[in-house]
């Protein structure tokens, strides 16, 4: 690993078979679980699989004991792979809630905080956000999704929560050919704090990464941003794609149920800088 010292590699390979885990094969179980992971025409039995486990405390689930030299295959699929494939879907699919995918809330989180007021360089943005929110999938990966959530263009964002100072793609390329992150600025957008009211921020659950309080679990936005901006993602198992709505609409259905009156069916849409 990168993370690991000479000295550290040369104390693992001394003694090799401490860090060895064997895998054994234990017939009908291992075949079942091998199956049902990877196999292509178990993908309904899968999902079923991975919502159980989720309901389940780390405790009652089985956390595999890294300290034992051998487990077997179904053993590893039921209490590692699994634990993968739930934090790989945490990852890739939004939250119906805000709409937000981890990396988005992290990217809104840390403007919030840090850069309510003026601008800030989006390579400079990328590296606070590791820094002080936990983010172990490198910037580059998030220089895409702050880019992302800054652009305005027709087929974008209805509502963009952060500003495009600069070169940030166009409609012609799908937003691929925006500008070195060194080079372009962003700033939150003046509706992101109507969206998510900052009464709001001192009753949010909050996680904690390495001892010290991040994003919150979610944000509470006063309309589903899932429906505003659209959603896309794959995971292990399930994918989902959610096209926008307009967000008028939204608003005047949100007002509806908010009355109990019946909803109006909303429109597929897509805007260029919306303004209420």
């Amino acid at each position: 690993l990168g993370t690991s010292s000479a000295k550290e590699a040369r104390e693992y390979f001394s003694d090799i078979e401490k860090h060895t885990v064997r895998f054994v094969y234990d017939g009908k179980a291992s075949d079942e679980s091998i199956d049902l992971a990877f196999a292509k025409n178990k993908a309904d039995e899968r999902k079923l699989w991975i919502a159980e486990c989720s309901k389940l405390e780390p405790a009652a689930a089985g956390a595999s004991d890294t300290n034992r030299a051998e487990r077997t295959f179904s053993e590893f699929i039921n209490k590692e792979l699994v634990e993968y494939s739930q934090l790989d879907l945490r990852r890739s699919l939004p939250n119906v809630i805000d709409g937000l995918k981890p990396s988005q809330r992290k990217v809104l989180y840390t403007m919030f905080e840090r850069y309510e007021r003026g601008e800030v360089r989006v390579s400079q943005l990328a590296g606070a956000v590791s820094q002080y929110c936990g983010y172990h999938h490198g910037e580059e990966s998030l220089v895409n999704t702050i880019v992302r959530l800054a652009q305005d263009f027709v087929g974008s964002n209805n509502l963009n929560l952060l500003m495009p100072l600069g070169q940030f793609g166009t409609r012609l390329a799908g937003g691929e050919d925006a500008a070195s992150a060194r080079y372009i600025y962003t700033a939150l957008s003046p509706l992101a704090r109507a969206v998510f009211p900052r009464l709001d921020d001192k009753i949010l659950k909050y996680l904690v990464e390495e001892n010290a309080s991040i994003e919150p679990q979610w944000y509470c936005p006063v309309i589903p941003m899932i429906l505003v901006n659209g959603a896309e993602g794959i995971g292990t198992g399930w994918a989902t794609k959610i096209l926008p709505r307009c967000p008028r609409q939204i608003i005047e259905n949100t007002q509806r149920l908010i009355d109990g009156r019946p909803m109006q069916t909303m429109v597929i849409f897509c805007c260029s800088k919306f303004s209420l």
